[in-house]
Parts: structure tokens; C-alpha cells; sequence
């Protein structure tokens, strides 16, 4: 099972409620102007009173049917994408323990995010989840949803994410590596017939070929490229990359201490009565980028302990 990074998207979540709730004040409004309708028609008003009276109730109860339904089908497009980028999501996790997948990742300076990035031997791979359904082609120049054009130039989104990754990962090792741009349709009624052919330069899929997509690649990358990206992409986020760093932290804690006899005998695993210089140094390295990276991720505990240790390399 490939390893996962990061936390589902929670935009989509956010919004999902957000006009769902929106929808429901409209449907209150409505409910509140029938009432006060009702309580007008039972007064004892003028005809000319109550032909304005009935034109403006009129008027108003379309308005807010209008904007309820608004509301109401952006709800639904947000559920849906949430249950597409759920759906992506089991499928990714079923690669191998070779891959990695990085969830909503937002590259600094950039306007969106990428919904999936997955790296393993055979690449690195930015992926955009749409839930459409229906029959999707090309036409040349734009992909079409049941003959008519999307609402958005899904290929450039997905392309300006792949970019925006390459750029990143470009400045932070000085290597350039490819990125390989994937969109993946989640929805089982969503039907193509484009193979894994890129079109301008973007894999178009339906979920089910999304893994032969990544496998039928090439393998490219070393064990040594994949733990260099795994970093970089893990400080994108703060969180995982803290976390990472801290256990790895702990790990070493006690390995890089000078050992006593009595250690020895709690410890009889450990060969060595002292510590390596290599892992007294990468041990005093990480105490060093916890201080300045990930200080507000830390324990209390953790920071006592970190000061300590900084104390102490100074002596």
C-alpha cells in the first residue's frame, strides 16, 4: 500500500456546507414570506394595496427560489468533487509501497492547488480529480463534456499545476526533473477513449486506468531522488514534515548519546560504548532545523529537551 501524506482537501468540505446552509436560509426566507403574505391577505387592506403587495410577494419568492437553487446545485458540484477526491483517493492508496501521495498540495506563490501528487519510481505525477459524467473528447484545441466545453480550461488547470510543481522542485534541487500531468475523471459514467495518450501534454483518464497511467511508466527515479523530492514536498507541509522530523528526532536521541555501562545493560542492543561522530553530528543537525523549522509543532516537553541539547553542542 503506497504511503500517504497530508489531510483530504477541507475547501471542498467548507464550501459544500457553506451553500448547503445558504440554501436553507433561502428556504426559510421563503417559508417567512408566505407567512407574512398570508397575515397581509387576512387584514383588511385596499384592492391597490393588495395587487402591490401580491407582486412584490411574487417578485421576492422568485428571487430567493432563484438564489436557493443557486445555492443548492453549488452544494451538490462541491459534494460531488469531495466524493471524486475521495474516490481518487482509495484508488491511489492501492499502489505499491514504492509510492508516495501527497494530498491538496499548494505550492507557494501559486493560485490553486494540486489536488494529488504521487511519486515513486516511475515518476513524479500531478494529478487533477474532476467528477464529471457523460462523454468526454477533444476537439482540438479544448476537451468537450457531451459536446459542450467545460466550465474551465481543465487541461491548463492541470497543466498550470504540473508546471508550478516542476518550477518548485526545480528551484529547490537544481535538477529538472519531468512531471508528469494526470486527469483523472472519478465518476464511473465519465466515458473516453483516449487510452493514456497525452492530449497537450495532459493524460486524460477514467479512474480505473488512473494506476496504469503511473505503472506503465518507466521507471526513472532513484531510491536516492525519491527521499530528496519526499523532503521537499513534505515541507509544503508544515504539519507531516514536522512530524517526520520529530520522529526521526527521537530515534536518534538516544543513539547519539555517549553510552554508560549502565546504558549498556538497559540496552544491550546497542554494540557501541559511544556514539558515532556521523551520528552525533546528523542528531545535533535535526535539533538545529526543529528549533528553526518546527518550533511551534513541538511539545512542551520537546522544546526543554531541544534547548538542552543546543546548550550542551555549545559546550
Amino acid at each position: 500500500m503506497a504511503k500517504i501524506y497530508g489531510e483530504r482537501s477541507q475547501y471542498l468540505v467548507e464550501q459544500d456546507r457553506r451553500y448547503r446552509k445558504l440554501a436553507w436560509y433561502c428556504l426559510s426566507l421563503l417559508v417567512i414570506s408566505l407567512g407574512y403574505f398570508l397575515s397581509l391577505s387576512k387584514s383588511r387592506s385596499t384592492l391597490t394595496s393588495i395587487f402591490v403587495s401580491v407582486t412584490l410577494f411574487i417578485i421576492v419568492m422568485l428571487y430567493i427560489h432563484k438564489k436557493g437553487e443557486e445555492f443548492l446545485n453549488k452544494s451538490d458540484n462541491y459534494y460531488h468533487g469531495r466524493k471524486g477526491e475521495y474516490a481518487i483517493f482509495y484508488e491511489l492508496k492501492k499502489l505499491s509501497d514504492d509510492y508516495l501521495v501527497f494530498q491538496d498540495i499548494k505550492i507557494y506563490n501559486s493560485k490553486g492547488n494540486i489536488d494529488f501528487v504521487v511519486l515513486g519510481p516511475t515518476g513524479i505525477f500531478a494529478i487533477e480529480v474532476k467528477s464529471h459524467h457523460g462523454r468526454v473528447t477533444f476537439n482540438g484545441q479544448n476537451l468537450l463534456i457531451n459536446n459542450h466545453r467545460f466550465e474551465k480550461d481543465i487541461l491548463r488547470q492541470t497543466m498550470n499545476g504540473a508546471l508550478d510543481l516542476h518550477k518548485f522542485i526545480l528551484d529547490k534541487t537544481g535538477k529538472d526533473y519531468f512531471i508528469n500531468s494526470i486527469l483523472v475523471f472519478s465518476n464511473k459514467y465519465a466515458h473516453m477513449k483516449f487510452g493514456i495518450k497525452p492530449i497537450k501534454n495532459v493524460c486524460v483518464v477514467q479512474k480505473g486506468f488512473l494506476r496504469k497511467a503511473i505503472l506503465e511508466k518507466p521507471s526513472i527515479l532513484s531510491a536516492e531522488d525519491i527521499v530528496k523530492i519526499e523532503k521537499i514536498l513534505l515541507s509544503l507541509n508544515k504539519k507531516e514534515y514536522c512530524k517526520e522530523k520529530i520522529e526521526k528526532w527521537k530515534r536518534l536521541e538516544f543513539e547519539a548519546k555517549p553510552q554508560t555501562a549502565q546504558d549498556k545493560v538497559s540496552n544491550k542492543d546497542f554494540d557501541a560504548p559511544y556514539a558515532s561522530a556521523e551520528k552525533r553530528e546528523e542528531f545535533s543537525k535535526i535539533t538545529r532545523e526543529l528549533k528553526e523549522e518546527c518550533w511551534d509543532c513541538l511539545t512542551l516537553e520537546e522544546q526543554i529537551k531541544i534547548d538542552q541539547e543546543l546548550k550542551s553542542d555549545q559546550n
